[in-house]
C-alpha cells in the first residue's frame, strides 16, 4: 500500500485460463464457459462464488462475450474469506472485475505500478464513486454490493491508457484502525500484464522490478511462438554473462544457458572479442556442455553459425560494421525477421570515451533489449523503434550475470511449456543455412575412414573420403578451412573434445585441406595462442585409393 509503504508482493494463485486470442482452436464458447464455472464451484465450495460468476456473465456483457477472453483468479484472504478477480478482454479494452465476500463495506484502495511505486490512475480509468488520495498515488472506489455478502468493483482500461500494472488492497472505513487494511499478510496484491496476459502473481520488494521484466521477456516469446517463429537471444559476454570486464562465466550462467538450450532455445554470444580471445574466455568453458547457435565476435566483424552437421562453428560469408549491423545482415541471410532476435546486455553509463550510451543496437528494431547494467541506467530507445525494452533498476537481482540469468530462466520456462526442442532448433538453423546456399558436403565414415594427426606424426596427405582427425596435448580449438587461390574459402572452429586423455578434433568437410590451433594451457588460463598460423599453417592433400584398399591409423570413431 503506498502510504504505508509495507514489502510488496505479488501472489502465486490458481488461474482458470478459459483461452487467450489465437488460441481458442474451433473450441465452443459454450463448452469453454461451462468447463469455467464448473471449475469455479469445485474450488469455491460456495454459493456466493456462483453468482459472482453468474456477475460475471450478466447481460451487459453478453453482447460482446463472444469476442473477450476470460481469465479468472482466486484466493483465499486471511480473515476475509475469498477474493476472486476477473479480466474480460475485447478489442479495443479490457474490464477488470475484483471481488471479496464481506458484509460491511469495503473500498478497493489501488494505483497504477509503475516499477514497484504507486501512482494514481488515469481519469480514463477512474470508476464513478471514487476518492484520490491526498498524496495523489492512488484511489479509494467504494466496492458496490452484488448480492447477498458478494462486493465488487469494476475498472475499464483502454487499450491507449498506458496501465499494463495495478496495485491494490482493501480497505473496511467502519472497522478498528488496526484492522481497517487487509493485504496478503503484510504485502499488496498485483495484477500484471493486464492488456495481454493478466495474471497476480507473488513478488516481495527485492524482485518485484525483476518479475515485471520477466513477464515482458516471456509475453515476447510467446508472441512469436504463436506466430510460428523461435525467438533468437543474444547475449553480450562481459558484464552481462561475467561478473566483470574479462572475467570468466560463473558456473551459473553456464547452467543457466545449458538449461535454455535443452529447452530449445536459439541461443549466441553477441560481443566484441575475436575468436582467440572467446575460445578462451567463452568456449572452453562451455563447448562440453552445449553449442551457441552463433558467434557475433569482434563487434560483428566476424560472425559464425554452429553447423550440426559438421560439429564445428562455420564463418559466415559476411560481415557487420557493427553490432546493429551485425544483427540485420545475419537476419537478412537466414531469411528471418529482426524481430525474432533479442539482446541482452550491459549498457554503459558516461565514462571518458563516451558520454552515455551509444550502442548501435539501440536503433536496430529487433524483438527485445534487456538492460543488465551494473550502473542500472534506465534508457529510452528511439522514437522510431519497435523494440521493447526491459529496464534495470537498483535491484542486484537484475543487474549483470544474475539478471541474464533469470532471464535465461524465464524463456526456458516458457519453452518448455510451449515443447519446444533442442532438436527443432538445431534443424531450423541447419535448414535456414541450406536454404542460404551452404549445401556443404559432410563425411560420413566408417571405423577404417579416417587419418589421425599429431604432432609426432604430421600426416601430408590422406585418402579422401577419410575424416583427418587432428589430436593434441591441449584444449583449445582447431581453425581449418578450403584455401584456395584467393585464400581460405571456408572456415570452420571445431571445438577440441577430451576423449582418453587427448584432445581431438574431426574435420567432416571433405574439401578442408589446412588447418591450425587455438590452443589453451590447462595449467594457466592466461595462456592462450595461435599455433601454426600466419604462413606456418598446416597443409595436407587428399588422393584416391583402389576400391577396398584401407589407410590411416585405426582406433574407434565417434562423430
Amino acid at each position: 500500500m503506498d502510504n504505508s509503504k509495507p514489502i510488496q508482493k505479488r501472489l502465486n494463485l490458481p488461474v482458470f485460463l478459459l483461452g487467450k486470442a489465437g488460441r481458442i482452436r474451433g473450441q465452443s464458447i459454450f463448452l469453454i464457459l461451462s468447463g469455467f464455472i464448473s471449475s469455479l464451484l469445485i474450488f469455491f465450495h460456495t454459493p456466493a462464488f456462483a453468482d459472482l460468476c453468474l456477475f460475471c456473465l450478466a447481460p451487459q456483457e453478453q453482447t460482446s462475450r463472444e469476442m473477450a477472453v476470460f481469465t479468472s483468479i482466486s484466493k483465499e484472504l486471511n480473515r476475509e474469506g475469498q477474493v476472486a478477480f476477473r479480466s474480460i478482454q475485447r478489442p479495443g479494452e479490457v474490464d477488470l472485475i475484483a471481488a471479496v465476500k464481506s458484509s460491511e463495506p469495503v473500498y478497493l484502495h489501488w494505483g497504477v505500478s509503475r516499477f514497484g511505486k504507486w501512482e494514481m490512475p488515469p481519469e480514463d480509468i477512474r470508476p464513478l464513486d471514487s476518492i484520490p488520495n491526498q498524496k495523489g498515488t492512488s484511489l479509494q472506489t467504494r466496492m458496490q454490493s452484488l448480492s447477498g455478502d458478494i462486493r465488487f468493483v469494476k475498472i475499464t482500461v483502454p487499450e491507449h491508457v498506458d496501465c499494463s500494472e495495478i496495485a491494490f488492497v482493501f480497505y473496511y472505513p467502519e472497522r478498528a484502525k488496526e484492522q481497517q487494511w487487509v493485504k496478503d499478510g503484510d504485502k499488496d496484491y498485483y495484477l500484471a500484464d493486464i492488456h495481454t496476459f493478466p495474471e497476480l502473481i507473488s513478488c516481495n520488494e527485492q524482485t518485484r522490478t525483476l518479475e515485471f521484466n520477466k513477464h515482458e521477456l516471456k509475453k515476447w516469446i510467446i508472441g512469436l511462438i504463436e506466430r510460428g517463429l523461435l525467438p533468437m537471444l543474444f547475449f553480450d559476454f562481459d558484464d552481462t554473462l561475467n561478473l566483470g570486464y574479462g572475467g570468466y562465466m560463473p558456473d551459473e550462467s553456464i547452467g543457466a544457458l545449458d538449461q535454455l538450450v535443452n529447452a530449445g532455445g536459439i541461443i549466441a554470444i553477441h560481443s566484441g572479442i575475436d575468436l582467440l580471445w572467446g575460445s578462451q574466455k567463452i568456449l572452453r568453458l562451455t563447448q562440453s556442455r552445449f553449442p551457441f547457435h552463433f558467434l557475433v565476435l569482434s563487434t560483428g566483424k566476424d560472425i559464425f553459425a554452429w553447423s550440426h552437421q559438421h560439429k564445428a562453428y562455420l564463418k559466415l560469408p559476411f560481415s557487420g560494421d557493427n553490432k546493429s549491423d551485425a544483427l540485420m545482415k545475419l537476419a537478412s541471410f537466414l531469411g528471418i525477421l529482426p524481430h525474432q532476435m533479442g539482446y541482452c546486455c550491459d549498457f554503459p553509463g558516461s565514462g571518458d570515451k563516451q558520454d552515455g550510451i551509444d550502442d548501435p543496437t539501440l536503433s536496430s528494431n529487433i524483438g527485445f533489449i534487456a538492460n543488465v547494467s551494473p550502473f542500472g541506467r534506465m534508457m529510452k530507445l528511439p522514437a522510431e523503434s519497435s523494440t521493447r525494452l526491459i529496464q534495470p533498476d537498483d535491484n542486484p537481482l537484475t543487474r549483470q550475470a544474475k539478471g541474464a540469468c533469470n532471464y535465461m530462466a524465464a524463456a526456458s520456462d516458457v519453452l518448455r511449456q510451449y515443447g519446444q526442442t533442442p532438436n527443432q532448433a538445431i534443424s531450423d538453423i541447419n535448414t535456414k543455412l541450406l536454404a542460404a546456399g551452404f549445401k556443404l558436403p559432410v563425411l560420413e565414415p566408417r571405423v577404417d575412414q579416417y587419418t589421425v594427426w599429431t604432432k609426432d606424426n604430421q600426416v601430408s596427405a590422406i585418402p579422401e573420403g577419410h575424416v583427418l582427425r587432428v589430436e593434441t596435448d591441449k584444449p583449445g580449438m582447431v581453425y581449418a578451412g578450403k584455401e584456395g587461390i584467393s585464400g581460405w574459402e571456408r572456415t570452420y572452429a571445431i571445438p577440441l573434445r577430451l576423449e582418453s586423455g587427448k584432445w581431438i578434433a574431426d574435420i567432416l568437410d571433405p574439401e578442408v585441406n589446412t588447418f591450425t590451433f587455438i590452443e589453451n594451457d590447462p595449467l594457466d588460463e592466461k595462456k592462450v595462442g595461435w599455433l601454426g598460423k600466419k604462413g606456418a599453417n598446416y597443409y595436407f592433400s587428399r588422393y584416391a585409393v583402389p576400391s577396398g584398399t584401407s589407410h590411416g591409423s585405426q582406433a574407434s570413431f565417434s562423430a
